[in-house]
């Protein structure tokens, strides 16, 4: 549909509009009025929130939002002026939007994003209740209809954003958790390392003869490590559900030595 058709649809549905104008309620009118200022305000800062994003991605959103939401204000526009409802202009924001649009500037420049899209959401929810407060009214039909499909997008809007916390969050919360059993998987495996360390001095001095004497040094040993570590109940909690094989020690036969072809029996006690 070319510039011009969308013209004409526009005028023919602007005088269908006028044939309605005493339908609607003061507080319809009201609501209205307050929508058509609210949606060229926040076109107007989402245009100044734009240009303090550093992102590309954020700053090609911004100005997707404010196209839309300006379109949406022309459409508000020539609808009041069919009713016989003057918009007025004024090139200021509303001072609650303009504190709404300083805040999420700040965040966009100091590179908060989750504190800008947090923003976002925000100011899209309380629009979308907006919206909900003049569909409450009798309205025409168009302008009903209208409304609706400004309300779903801002729906979308939402949703696109609360998914991109969604992902940052799930990020944020595998990392932690990365952080938070890496330091007892380290000990445990330092654990096991001291065992299996200790359990090969046992087995070599039992090839001596000394396993009374290396049970006591491997037992010292382990007793400064094990101080080292962290609690048992601490490393429990935090390794819930993992399991460790056991370790078993080989048995090793004390070996016979023959001497003179005669096999020499147990030692003296």
């Amino acid at each position: 549909m070319s510039r011009s058709d969308k013209v004409t649809v526009l005028t023919r549905t602007g005088a269908a509009l006028a044939d309605d104008a005493g339908m609607l309620s003061q507080d319809a009118v009201r609501l209205l009025e307050d929508l058509y200022a609210a949606a060229r305000d926040s076109a107007q800062g989402y245009r100044e929130a734009a240009e303090s994003a550093s992102s590309g991605a954020m700053k090609a959103r911004l100005y997707g939002m404010a196209r839309r939401r300006n379109a949406m204000a022309a459409q508000l526009a020539l609808t009041l002026r069919s009713l016989g409802i003057e918009t007025g202009h004024h090139g200021g924001i509303g001072e609650r939007l303009r504190r709404h649009f300083d805040e999420l500037k700040n965040k966009l420049e100091s590179g908060d994003m989750r504190g800008a899209v947090t923003g976002i959401i925000r100011g899209e929810g309380a629009f979308i209740e907006s919206i909900d407060r003049a569909l409450r009214e009798t309205l025409p039909d168009a302008v009903h209809g209208f409304l609706k499909r400004q309300q779903r997008q801002m729906k979308g809007v939402v949703e696109r954003f609360s998914d991109d916390i969604s992902r940052s969050e799930s990020l944020r919360a595998l990392k932690q958790q990365a952080i938070q059993y890496r330091k007892p998987a380290l000990f445990v495996l330092a654990a096991v390392g001291v065992a299996t360390l200790a359990a090969v001095l046992i087995v070599q001095q039992r090839r001596h003869g000394t396993v009374t004497r290396s049970l006591a040094s491997a037992r010292g040993a382990i007793d400064k490590a094990l101080a080292r570590l962290p609690s048992a109940s601490r490393v429990r909690r935090s390794l819930q559900g993992l399991q460790i094989p056991a370790m078993h020690m080989p048995e090793f036969k004390r070996p016979s030595f023959r001497k003179s072809g005669q096999a020499v029996g147990r030692e003296p006690g």
